[in-house]
């Protein structure tokens, strides 16, 4: 049987040691919504198309998808602005917004 919280403990060591850094993210952020009111409308509009959010984290990340590429959004500016960004950071900013209700799904 494994011990389970001896485990936990060398994760939250191992954890501590790393060094973080802090990262301002307000201008992705700030392109992120804006694309997204480009492409689905603003308020006051008609919601003109239906994008998930992970379709918004591929054009963010500048995936070469069909789905982003017949739509047209490898030509949009936000298009691989977060081609260095993991994805799975990417999609936790894109769900910030969505909790601090920048965005809406």
């Amino acid at each position: 049987m494994v011990d389970v919280t001896e485990d936990c403990q060398a994760i939250v060591r191992l954890s501590l040691q790393e060094d973080f850094k802090m990262v301002d993210v307000t201008e992705d952020c700030q392109a992120i919504v804006r694309c997204v009111l480009e492409v689905v409308g603003g308020q006051g509009q008609r919601w003109s198309n239906n994008f998930t959010l992970l379709h918004f984290v591929d054009i963010f990340k500048g995936s070469e998808t069909k789905k982003v590429k017949d739509a047209g959004h490898d030509k949009l500016p936000l298009h691989g602005r977060g081609k260095n960004w993991l994805r799975g950071d990417v999609e936790r900013l894109v769900r910030k917004l969505t909790i601090e209700e920048y965005l809406r799904e």
